[in-house]
């Protein structure tokens, strides 16, 4: 503990000349998020990865920052802070399909654990953009999966939108009629499922 307490005072008196070199060179903001994360100094760590991300605002092709952010708010077990990340994530015009899909499952399940509500217009914007995005994917590169039909139902039923939750329910009902979530959200819905 002796250890760390003076390698802390060390860093908070050297702090201005590294976050110097930082904003001049941005790509190092991920090393020293890392460093900070190993003296468990978070709030720092994360405030680095922030830079990083916006220094390189859209010219991350591999999301290492907002990917970096997600990990430390999940161990930091901000979900607000998670459900954003993912969302930045899956908004990026780099972001895979797959990956598109899976920050969809990640958020649904903040929602299915009770970890994370739509409360707000803000947070209801939010999870819109990610269920347009994917909705779009979904559509454009014609993907039949029962499992992203429902996600994309659960998503629109947290969001009220039940016409768009049925749609995706009786989707995943016409891939799989005995897929289980399907057939929950079906109850749910009053929708007649498929012999």
């Amino acid at each position: 503990i002796q250890m760390q307490l003076r390698v802390r005072i060390k860093i908070s008196y050297h702090r201005p000349k590294i976050e110097y070199i930082c904003r001049q060179h941005p790509k190092y903001w991920l090393s020293l998020s890392d460093f900070y994360q190993e003296l468990i100094l978070f709030s720092d760590a994360v405030s680095a990865a922030r830079n990083y991300v916006e220094s390189y605002a859209s010219n991350d092709p591999d999301l290492k920052g907002w990917n970096r952010l997600h990990d430390l708010y999940r161990y930091t077990m901000d979900y607000q802070g998670q459900v954003n990340s993912l969302v930045e994530i899956a908004i990026s015009e780099t972001c895979s399909n797959e990956e598109q899909i899976a920050c969809a499952g990640k958020v649904l399940s903040l929602f299915t654990e009770k970890k994370f509500k739509i409360d707000t217009d803000e947070k209801k914007v939010l999870i819109g953009k990610l269920v347009r995005v994917v909705e779009r994917t979904v559509q454009k590169e014609r993907i039949n999966e029962p499992n992203t039909m429902s996600t994309l139902a659960w998503l629109n039923l947290h969001l009220d939108n039940k016409i768009q939750a049925k749609n995706w329910t009786q989707k995943g009902l016409e891939i799989d009629k005995s897929h289980y979530h399907c057939i929950k959200l079906a109850s749910i819905l009053k929708i007649k499922t498929p012999k």
